[in-house]
């Protein structure tokens, strides 16, 4: 019984280590500090915030403000092309030295 326990777990952490070198851990398939390492670690947050400014565009009663989600919507929105081709190029290049998207400046 011992010996099956001990087989099984074996198995366990061969298939996990082959799932986690063959990039299908669920983390980051590019070597850290490239651009597409960065640039792929940048995508979700990206688009999780386009999703929260747009939620909070909906609710918003001043034009003003609206406006201004809207451009910020527009600004983050043109990211998004330019991550994913950074990401499809498997760019190896040396990243900006850090995660995260632009912000529209301040008016």
């Amino acid at each position: 019984m011992v010996m099956i326990v001990v087989a099984v777990v074996v198995v366990l952490a061969i298939i996990v280590g082959l799932v986690v070198v063959l990039g299908g851990g669920g983390g980051p398939a590019f070597k850290p500090g490239t651009r597409a390492w960065e640039a792929q670690l940048t995508m979700d947050p990206l688009v999780k915030t386009i999703a929260s400014r747009k939620a909070e565009a909906a609710g918003e009663a001043s034009d003003r403000k609206k406006d201004r989600l809207a451009r910020e919507i527009a600004f983050l929105e043109r990211q998004i092309p330019e991550l994913q081709a950074i990401i499809d190029a498997k760019d190896a290049s040396p990243g900006r030295g850090y995660i995260g998207f632009d912000s529209l400046p301040k008016d």
